[in-house]
């Protein structure tokens, strides 16, 4: 009886050091809460700002759609399944961003296309099953804001998307 009440105590114990091991993790490195690579974390206003236009990323008068292009890509996983998609990609951004993204999208159109092409290809076949693509808008943004070195894109529209299994 008493070794069963001390490996009890020893289970609390471990837990307890677990939590507190845990809170210092989240404690030091946050709780991966994302915030732009451009705003000051010490400005308070801007982070609000920055939060305000992410949490409204497709309001219809405030945001603008910008065409990506159209998109070829085999996606093929460990030598399993090969899928073909085919679909269009339009980018959404503020409306005050947009003549700026348009600029550097003539410029860097060839290395847009590449970084959504590599984003696509290397995704889990979970990502590319998903109905709504949220993983893969997600890494697609992420990935082509930090080819063409803005934060601008905010979200990504998929249209015209045919997979086929080959």
């Amino acid at each position: 009886m008493r070794c069963t009440r001390t490996l009890g105590m020893g289970m609390s114990r471990a837990r307890i050091h677990l939590a507190l091991l845990l809170a210092v993790v989240v404690c030091c490195f946050g709780c991966g809460g994302g915030k732009s690579a451009e705003v000051d974390p010490n400005d308070a206003l801007a982070v609000e700002n920055d939060f305000a236009q992410k949490a409204r990323r497709h309001h219809p008068t405030d945001f603008a759609e910008v065409e990506l292009g159209d998109f070829f890509v085999v996606h093929q996983k460990g030598g399993k399944q090969t899928l073909f998609l085919q679909f269009q990609l339009f980018g959404v951004m503020p409306n005050e961003d947009q003549a700026e993204f348009t600029r550097t999208l003539a410029t860097h159109k060839d290395r847009m296309k590449e970084v959504v092409m590599q984003t696509v290809r290397s995704s889990a076949a979970v990502t590319i099953a998903d109905p709504y693509f949220k993983t893969l808008r997600n890494e697609l943004v992420k990935s082509i804001n930090k080819k063409m070195k803005t934060n601008k894109l905010r979200d990504i529209i998929i249209t015209k998307l045919t997979i086929s299994r080959g």
